[in-house]
C-alpha cells in the first residue's frame, strides 16, 4: 500500500502556458526521547489516516519513551509510517540532498 497524497497544482504562465501539477506531500517526522512522544505518534496516527507520505525517525530514547509511557508497541508505530528509519543509518534516502 503506497502511502501518498496527490495535490493538483494549476498555473498559466505567458511563457509556458497552462499546466497541471501532481504533487506528492512528504513529511519526515522525528521523535526523540522526550515524553512529547505521544503527541508524534498522534500526529503520525492522523498523517497514516490522511494518506500522506511519512518517514519516521525513531532515536533510541524515543522507543524507551513510548515503551514506558504509552500503550504503543515500537513495531506497530513504525507500520504507520511510509517507511522507518534506523537513526544511525548514514545512507538513508532521507541524508540525501536530493530526498
Amino acid at each position: 500500500m503506497i502511502l501518498t497524497r496527490h495535490i493538483p497544482t494549476f498555473g498559466c504562465s505567458s511563457r509556458a502556458g497552462c499546466y497541471n501539477l501532481s504533487m506528492t506531500i512528504r513529511i519526515i517526522l522525528a521523535i526523540t526521547g522526550a515524553s512529547g512522544a505521544v503527541f508524534g505518534i498522534h500526529a503520525l496516527k492522523i498523517l497514516h489516516e490522511l494518506k500522506v507520505e511519512t518517514h519516521l525517525i525513531l532515536s533510541d530514547a524515543a522507543k524507551k519513551t513510548i515503551e514506558y509511557e504509552t500503550e504503543w508497541m515500537i513495531p506497530a508505530v513504525e507500520a504507520m509510517a511510509f517507511r522507518a528509519y534506523d537513526p544511525e543509518d548514514v545512507g538513508a534516502a532521507l541524508a540525501s540532498g536530493s530526498f
